[in-house]
């Protein structure tokens, strides 16, 4: 580990590694939050923006990125748990067994029409709900981002790095052959 530092509220821990990846951490409990923030090198310093929605990660290799990080959102209507069982299309039964949702489609048409006067990009369950239902090929890049997929695409495949963008956006209209005609 590299470097440490800890969220404006105490919460959460980022550390910057040798392996190449930053990692959230919760503070009190210890165990890692979400996946690592990888690079292509030794990840030397890593820190949270003021609002803890960011962090900032530079390597060895002199690349630096912003990466969208959620806070611990409140979610007093569950609706992350709706989220989850409407997307996977089981739930818990009274009795602790899995269940199939008969109204797996219905449940998410809800959801939708539930989150659809919220404001995208505020730190909140209700806004991530309602990104995450969005349309995958026209909404922003992460839940918290300004930059949309089409933004972001274009703008790597300027910079010359068309496969890479490829591999996280397969099947994207922007990357498909006949696009190039235009």
């Amino acid at each position: 580990v590299n470097s440490a530092a800890f969220s404006m509220d105490g919460t959460r821990v980022v550390t910057a590694s040798d392996d190449g990846a930053a990692q959230i951490w919760d503070a009190q409990s210890g165990q890692a939050l979400g996946e690592a923030m990888r690079h292509q090198g030794k990840v030397i310093s890593a820190g949270f923006s003021a609002d803890g929605t960011r962090v900032v990660t530079a390597s060895w290799v002199k690349t630096a990125r912003i990466w969208d990080v959620l806070p611990v959102l409140s979610d007093p209507h569950n609706l992350l748990a709706e989220l989850a069982e409407a997307v996977a299309g089981l739930k818990l039964g009274e009795y602790g067994a899995i269940e199939t949702l008969d109204d797996q489609i219905e449940r998410l048409n809800q959801l939708r029409q539930r989150t659809a006067h919220v404001r995208l990009g505020e730190p909140t369950a209700e806004s991530f709900v309602r990104w995450f239902l969005s349309d995958p090929w026209t909404r922003t890049i992460s839940p918290l981002s300004r930059t949309t997929v089409p933004e972001y695409i274009q703008r790597e495949i300027a910079a010359g790095r068309r496969e890479q963008v490829a591999r996280e956006f397969p099947g994207h209209p922007l990357l498909l052959p006949s696009a190039d005609l235009n």
